[in-house]
C-alpha cells in the first residue's frame, strides 16, 4: 500500500520538474482562483517584483535605443 504523500514530498515532486513547471502551476492557480488565496505579504512581493521587472525592461529598452542610435550614425 502506498504511503500518503506529505507536503514535503509533494513540493519535491513539483520542484523535480524544474522552475518553469512550478511557475506554470502557480500561474494556473492564479488564473483559476485569483489572488485571494495569497497572503497580503505575498501580494506585496508580487507587486514589488512586477514593478522591478518593468523598470528593468524600460531601462533596457532605453539603453538599446541609445546603442542603435549610435550605431546608425
Amino acid at each position: 500500500m502506498p504511503r500518503p504523500a506529505t507536503r514535503d514530498r509533494k513540493e519535491r515532486f513539483v520542484q523535480s520538474f524544474g522552475d518553469g513547471f512550478g511557475a506554470q502551476a502557480v500561474a494556473a492557480m492564479v488564473r483559476r482562483h485569483g489572488l485571494a488565496w495569497l497572503t497580503n505579504d505575498q501580494v506585496d512581493e508580487i507587486v514589488s517584483d512586477t514593478i522591478d521587472a518593468a523598470k528593468s525592461r524600460a531601462r533596457s529598452v532605453i539603453r538599446n535605443r541609445r546603442i542603435i542610435r549610435r550605431a546608425l550614425r
